[in-house]
């Protein structure tokens, strides 16, 4: 079995525009004289590898918290998309693939609101993407977002695809545990069966 690390690390990761870059402080040093070192760190809560939660951009919608555990973990698909992924290539995508999705698109956001619909209307149970953010369109991100959490499936942004061939894998995407968060830092991690098998039963 392959293990891949698809998580960028949090420190270097680009940040949304206008976000607040993450930060490190060192409280105690060993180098300084002190017993132990200790850290405290300051993020948002959506920089590097990320999950949004529907409470992102639904007024009452779920939480961090509440994602359900199972659509985090799971069967998945990798695919290379270059170019819009307007309604019939969602329909494409939709049709060869797991229900938890991950697009590699070289970071650059790819997603139409009309392509988000068709994602919606399929019931995906989790949409993953290597780009800080979802849609193809600054005046349409906001609605990208909305259709897909309204929807309920939650959104894995940020991801490092790099070294990841398109196929089948074993997705487990667990976010920071951060009661009433709209979203969540995730070390995700996909693993890959010599076998190609990708079922629970298979790990």
């Amino acid at each position: 079995m392959r293990i891949y690390d698809i998580t960028q690390e949090l420190f270097s990761a680009p940040v949304y525009p206008g976000d607040p870059w993450p930060e490190r402080t060192l409280l105690t040093s060993i180098a300084g004289g002190d017993d132990y070192n200790l850290s405290t760190i300051s993020a948002c809560c959506h920089t590097g590898t990320h999950l949004d939660a529907p409470l992102h951009c639904i007024p009452g919608g779920k939480s961090i918290t509440d994602v359900p555990l199972e659509n985090l973990i799971g069967p998945c698909t990798v695919v290379t998309v270059q170019s819009l992924v307007t309604a019939p290539r969602a329909k494409t995508l939709c049709e060869g693939c797991a229900n938890r999705l991950l697009l590699r698109t070289h970071g650059r956001p790819l997603l139409t609101a009309e392509g988000a619909s068709v994602f919606a209307e399929h019931h995906l149970t989790l949409l993953g993407i290597d780009a800080i953010s979802l849609s193809a369109s600054e005046g349409e991100e906001l609605q990208v977002h909305r259709i897909l959490c309204g929807a309920g499936i939650p959104l894995l942004e940020g991801l490092d695809l790099a070294q990841v061939p398109d196929g089948s894998y074993f997705l487990t995407a667990l976010p920071m545990k951060l009661d009433g968060s709209d979203g969540a830092p995730v070390r995700a991690v996909l693993f890959s069966p010599e076998n190609g098998r990708t079922d629970e039963n298979n790990f």
